[in-house]
């Protein structure tokens, strides 16, 4: 690998983890709104944060493991699709296509 997609791979593994930042950010400010709109208790809230912040750990040794035999640019795409999955899935949260279906159905009947 020469100098320059050297740089172009540290350039991607920096916004990489620029995004991550901000998906997490975004998860811990709109989870007091999930609360409200979902009826959730504190324990609900940790669950789901800690749902967002573990695969992320994991991920980490595991990719590690096995980064150099899949290689570094399909681990890019890879978190690439992860990060804009999870983003919309954030910013479609209001809507049947998320965490309304995770909902109890005694919370579901005052949000129709």
């Amino acid at each position: 690998m020469d100098e320059k997609e050297t740089k172009k791979l540290f350039w991607a593994c920096f916004v990489a983890l620029v995004a991550t930042s901000f998906v997490f950010g975004l998860r811990a400010n709109i989870i007091g709104d999930w609360q409200t709109d979902f009826g959730l208790s504190e324990a609900d809230k940790g669950t789901i944060l800690g749902v967002g912040l573990w695969p992320f750990a994991i991920s980490i040794i595991v990719f590690s493991l096995i980064i150099d035999y899949i290689g570094y640019k399909t681990a890019a795409y890879f978190a690439m699709g992860c990060h804009i999955a999870s983003a919309s899935h954030a910013f479609c949260e209001r809507t049947d296509c998320s965490l309304l279906e995770c909902v109890p159905h005694r919370h579901r009947q005052r949000h129709r």
